[in-house]
């Protein structure tokens, strides 16, 4: 084992170099399974999953990763507790709103996100300083333009460090391959972890009635479903949806590292603002959410450790 060139990762995450990939075992700790993914550089690409003895496997989540010769390079996931799956958007408007929040919920979330609102008022230089604060963050600007422009912006979220960032599933099939391929490319060149590309499907503040306005005349659980298996075919390694299209797009796409976010959780009996598609956090989670993202129930509170709090209670219990 040899440890990867840069290290800011280290406190969350371990790489494991393995000369022989077809030498791979189930042993404690150690790669479980190797594949080869689609890629149409000379380099190769594999995706692998982990496994504990005694955990189930999705406890452990593999990351794609490329690798170089002979030796395969594979991040192996901490075990997940109930914080991790959860992400706080930073939906205020300045830096100094942001870290004032950040340092109100250090320790009770697993992730921060930021937006259009917060990224276009700072730019980089807030999830900078997030990362060197030993943060991990949510990229959250839904690209969607044509493929090469929007391939370059993903490549420019992995040059900063992002662990997960967000494009429009609706960019169609060329914009994804491009994003996906250029990233891991880049990633693989620099000798850095690959962040987590994800497909935005349907927007939880649309209902039938407004996609059928835009010419979709389709229920948006079933465009959710299309969307995601498009992007799961495409090597996107998740999809944003509302809990109501979990299990039809768990039912759609069986590859357990195939993320899904749900944003629009809401705490039982807080307003649902212009969210449409709603679920608790209890509900998301049993539905089959990997990660929550929660926004104004927090936000709007004048105690938000205390609600972050009794959240992680009800997903412990």
């Amino acid at each position: 084992m040899r440890k990867p060139s840069r290290s800011s990762w280290w406190s969350r995450r371990e790489f494991w170099c393995i000369p022989d990939i077809s030498l791979s075992s189930r042993r404690k700790g150690i790669l479980s399974s190797v594949s080869s993914l689609p890629r149409r550089s000379s380099k190769r690409a594999f995706g692998g999953s982990f496994v504990e003895w005694g955990e189930s496997e999705r406890a452990w989540r593999g990351v794609r990763f490329d690798c170089k010769g002979d030796e395969a390079m594979v991040e192996k996931d901490e075990k997940r507790e109930p914080k991790d799956r959860v992400i706080l958007a930073l939906d205020v408007p300045t830096a100094e709103a942001a870290l004032r929040l950040v340092e109100e919920t250090r320790g009770l979330v697993g992730m921060y996100k930021i937006g259009s609102q917060l990224f276009t008022a700072t730019g980089p230089d807030l999830v900078r300083a997030l990362l060197r604060g030993g943060e991990r963050v949510f990229l959250d600007l839904k690209f969607h333009d044509i493929p090469t422009v929007v391939a370059r912006a993903g490549v420019e979220a992995a040059r900063l460090g992002v662990s997960m960032f967000t494009l429009h599933a609706l960019g169609g099939e060329p914009m994804m391959r491009a994003v996906v391929e250029a990233v891991a490319d880049f990633c693989a060149r620099e000798g850095i972890a690959r962040p987590r590309v994800l497909a935005v499907t349907v927007l939880t503040s649309l209902e039938a009635k407004d996609l059928a306005k835009m010419g979709l005349q389709a229920e948006p659980e079933e465009i959710a479903v299309a969307l995601a298996r498009l992007a799961h075919a495409c090597g996107v390694g998740g999809v944003v949806a509302s809990a109501w299209e979990i299990a039809r797009i768990r039912e759609a796409i069986p590859d357990r590292e195939f993320a899904i976010i749900v944003p629009g959780v809401r705490p039982s009996g807080t307003p649902p603002h212009d969210q449409r598609r709603l679920a608790t956090p209890q509900e998301a989670i049993r539905a089959g959410a990997d990660y929550l993202v929660l926004g104004r129930p927090v936000l709007e509170s004048d105690r938000p450790r205390e609600i972050l709090e009794d959240i992680l209670r009800q997903l412990s219990s």
